[in-house]
This record gives C-alpha cells, structure tokens and sequence, in this order.
C-alpha cells in the first residue's frame, strides 16, 4: 500500500498530459522511475511477494494516489491568484467543519492531560497546517510534478527519524533504497531551467 500511494507523480504527469496536451519532460519521466523504484526497494526489501494486498487496500492505496494527484493539480490556478496561506486557512476550516459534524469527536474519550493537549497541538501546528503550508508553497514554486517528486523523499526521513527517535533498525537495502529516491532531487536539479520554467508556466495556464 505504501509503494501504491507513492504512485501520486505518475498520475500528476498523466492529469497535466490530459490538460497541456504535451508529453512531460524527460527529467519527469526518469525522476518518476526513480522515485517509484526507490520506495519499491524501502517498502519491500526487493521482496515483490511482500506487495500481495487486498482488493480493497489496493482500491484505497489507488484512490489516495489519484485524490492526492488532484489535489496538486487543481490547486495551482488557485494559488496564482490568491496566497497561501489564506487557501490553507479556507481549506481547513471548511474540511475541519465538515468533519467536525462527521465524527462529532465531543463524543470521543480520551485523555484530558496537559501532554495530551500538548502532543495534539503539535500535531495540529507543525504536522497538520505548517506542512501543508511549506507544501502548497513548495508546488506553488515548483509546480505539481516536482513537488510531489520530491514530497516522495517522505519515507526515507520518516525512516531515519525512527531509527533516531523510536530505537527502529534499517538494513543496507533500504540504503539503496533511500540512494535511489534522493537521485531524483539530483535529477530534477540538473534539469534544463528552460523546461522547468515552461513547465512550471503551462500549469498555471490551464
């Protein structure tokens, strides 16, 4: 499911395909195998066995992928016009409301501590509205596919957060795996500014 949901770029290319009637740049195409071999590699230790999901994890994993491409592509017409951090704040209040009649969490229990209502705070501040935040502005300088190109180097820092915080292991395969997926950083820097500048243009344009 991990590798599945990974599949964001791909989809991001095939949507901007569909709206620029262009084929993306070479940069884009190898920055995406890379990308999608590199967290095969972390995800399954090379054990393509280890991929046998359900019907269902494998129709979420998909749907994940597809909202999350959608959610990058759509998003940039708005962000030419209107800052960030206004859209974020709209967003959040309206998804925040919708899901606060949703799950009606003043039914919920749980713990009323100090810590507790410090570790949601951190949760709300730094991994809910800064991420998103430092995101959308990251694709609203880059573009779609590259934002999310390089958003896929996720697993390799939660990875490495484990091992230094939670006590966790990795082998030397999820090196080559970590390797693999930070060469699209490379990649995509190497790249001709001309093309990223055209492709960056033609998002907003559509």
């Amino acid at each position: 499911a991990t590798f599945i949901s990974y599949t964001t770029p791909m989809f991001i290319i095939l949507l901007l395909m569909l709206k620029t009637r262009k084929l993306p740049a070479r940069h884009e195409i190898a920055a995406m195998i890379l990308v999608l071999v590199g967290v095969f590699i972390v995800a399954t230790h090379g054990n393509i066995s280890s991929l046998h999901i359900s019907g269902e994890a494998l129709f979420w994993a998909l749907l994940s992928a597809l909202a999350f491409a959608i959610y990058n592509v759509q998003s940039q017409r708005l962000m030419s016009k209107f800052d960030t951090l206004l859209i974020i704040a709209w967003g959040m209040l309206l998804g925040g409301s919708l899901l606060f009649i949703v799950f009606k969490p003043w039914k919920l229990a749980g713990a009323s501590t100090l810590s507790a209502y410090t570790a949601l705070g951190v949760v709300v501040i730094i991994g809910t509205i800064c991420s998103y935040l430092f995101y959308l502005e990251g694709i609203k300088r880059v573009g779609a596919t590259v934002g999310s190109l390089l958003s896929s180097i996720e697993p390799v820092v939660a990875t490495v957060l484990s091992v230094i915080w939670l006590n966790d292991k990795f082998v030397l395969i999820d090196l080559l795996g970590f390797a693999v997926i930070l060469s699209t950083v490379f990649v995509i820097a190497n790249a001709p500014k001309s093309d990223r500048d055209v492709r960056l243009s033609e998002q907003y344009e559509y």
